[in-house]
């Protein structure tokens, strides 16, 4: 059996241009399952050669400032040479961050709109976080306690909660 290489098995995330999340704030739990497979580093100075050189993977995770133009070149160096950069914007794009991310992703036919996806019919639940209060009432229990169960039918009585 061929030995595995262990030369490039680090995820580098970078926290040098304001991002939203890092790995001590919103990829908490990621952070941790990736420790067990992984090294896990973050970069907190300006992007250079010798600082993302060994990640397998480098995370760009909604940054808030512009790029220099060297650091653009260090980004397109290390996907020409192999690693893999990951990308995440939020709506709003380049323009709500202040960044100039499109103008490095547009050499690889990738662009931020400046837009957001919006469910166009209607659904019950429009978040995870979400849930349906029908007549603002969480419990028909209460209601039904408290005599205030209005336009009941015989079907309605029957769907338990």
């Amino acid at each position: 059996m061929a030995e595995v290489s262990t030369q490039r098995n680090t995820v580098i995330f970078n926290a040098s241009k304001k991002e939203l999340f890092t790995t001590n704030s919103g990829f908490k739990v990621l952070n941790r399952k990736l420790k067990t497979a992984w090294k896990v580093a973050q970069n907190k100075d300006e992007i250079a050669d010798d600082r993302i050189e060994q990640a397998r993977v480098f995370v760009l995770a909604g940054p808030k400032e512009k790029f220099t133009s060297s650091e653009f070149e260090t980004l397109k160096k290390y996907v020409e040479t192999g690693g893999s950069l990951l990308v995440m914007m939020g709506e709003g794009g380049d323009s709500k961050y202040n960044t100039n991310m499109n103008f490095f992703l547009e050499e690889y036919g990738i662009a931020v709109n400046n837009d957001a996806v919006v469910r166009t019919h209607f659904y019950k639940y429009f978040h995870p976080k979400e849930a349906l209060i029908a007549n603002g009432v969480l419990n028909r229990a209460i209601s039904q306690a408290a005599g205030k169960m209005v336009g009941v039918t015989e079907d309605e009585e029957n769907n338990a909660q």
